[in-house]
This record gives C-alpha cells, sequence and structure tokens, in this order.
C-alpha cells in the first residue's frame, strides 16, 4: 500500500488521496485506507470489516459487502479524480510535499505468518 501511494504522491496531486487494501481471512473481509500525514508518517486505518457469504439463501451479508464496496468505489473515485487533473494540469500547489515521502528499502513480497 505504500508503495502505491508514494507513487500517487510523486505526481504530486492538490487534494486528499488514499489508497484502498483488501485483506480477506476467511470469514471475514477487512478494508483499510492509507494516506499520509505529515513527513514520513504514514495512516493506514481499517475502515470496515464485512462477512464473506456462508450461503447463498443468506442475503443479508451481500448486501452489507456491496454497501462496503460502494464505499471504496466511492474513496476509489476521489483519489481518481485527482489524477485526472494532474494528468490535464501540472499541479503547482501540491497537497504533499515531496519531502514527506519516507524511502523503501526493499520491494514489498508475500510472507505467510502461521500462528502458534
Amino acid at each position: 500500500m505504500k508503495s502505491a501511494l508514494d507513487s500517487i504522491l510523486k505526481l504530486q496531486p492538490e487534494g486528499d488521496v488514499c489508497v484502498i487494501g483488501v485483506l480477506v481471512c476467511e470469514p471475514l473481509v477487512e478494508f483499510y485506507t492509507m494516506r499520509i500525514h505529515a513527513k514520513a508518517t504514514y495512516i493506514m486505518h481499517r475502515f470496515v470489516v464485512a462477512y464473506i457469504i456462508p450461503e447463498a439463501m443468506n442475503v443479508f451479508p451481500l448486501v452489507h459487502l456491496m454497501e462496503v464496496f460502494e464505499h471504496a468505489k466511492a474513496k476509489v473515485a476521489q483519489t481518481v479524480g485527482q489524477l485526472r487533473r494532474v494528468k490535464v494540469h501540472a499541479s503547482e500547489n501540491p497537497k504533499v510535499p515531496l519531502s514527506w515521502l519516507r524511502p523503501s528499502f526493499k520491494k514489498p513480497k508475500r510472507c505467510q505468518i502461521v500462528d502458534g
């Protein structure tokens, strides 16, 4: 998520931007947002947890999951709108200065954590 956010911030948008992360651990789906708050300070916030639909007959988790996806879509649309504005007209007053970005030492890699 940090790499994605850094890539977006290097384009220097004028408004708020965030990235969305999804963690699936059956039977739960967790949605996270990440944004930069200050110099080298990234904030990752879990904004919702939903249940995966266990049976086709159980409709309530599906309704809630669709509401969650609509909420995530709205957050993504806000970031995409900021990026489209930067693509058309270069930003003179970016909201986040490039000096706030913290360097990454290695590319992220997938690792499995086993409890116990």
